[in-house]
């Protein structure tokens, strides 16, 4: 009986575990999903255009995320450590740093140059554009969100 127990506690624990993850890795697609109707639904596309810039920027999100994954799982470790931190460690911080900066705008121009393939300079400009205000959005709707729960919003004035 223990011994069944035992089992079921540990099935369902990775059953939940399993559902925890699959639940994270579906509300980022729809997130991204989301993101992608906003920025085309701003920038005027024929069909013909929609078509082929869904398949691209979402293969363009899809980059930028292992980008951010790779870059975002060292920054944490290295958090984690930080009181025993050397220069040299530091300066490798840095470095890695600006490394992440100069790939993520490495990979800008490499899928500037394939937007370019498929639109017009004026819809890669409001391309450029949608996003910006698709990140104001996003930056407002969690403000408030922290507003609704009664939360203050921390400056560097105020912490």
């Amino acid at each position: 009986m223990k011994t069944q127990l035992t089992v079921i506690v540990f099935l369902l624990g990775f059953f939940c575990n399993a559902f925890a993850k699959s639940d994270k890795q579906e509300r980022m697609n729809e997130l991204l999903q989301k993101r992608t109707e906003y920025i085309s639904s701003k920038i005027g596309l024929t069909p013909e255009e929609n078509v082929k810039f869904i398949s691209l920027y979402n293969e363009f999100q899809q980059k930028r995320m292992e980008l951010f994954k790779k870059n975002d799982i060292g920054m944490r470790k290295k958090k984690e450590n930080k009181n025993s931190f050397t220069e040299q460690d530091y300066q490798k911080i840095n470095e890695a740093y600006i490394n992440e900066k100069l790939n993520k705008a490495t990979l800008d121009r490499v899928y500037y140059e394939k937007f370019k393939e498929i639109l017009p300079e004026s819809k890669i400009f409001a391309m450029f554009q949608a996003e910006r205000l698709y990140r104001q959005d996003l930056i407002k709707q969690v403000e408030n969100k922290g507003k609704r729960k009664g939360k203050t919003k921390t400056t560097p004035t105020n912490k």
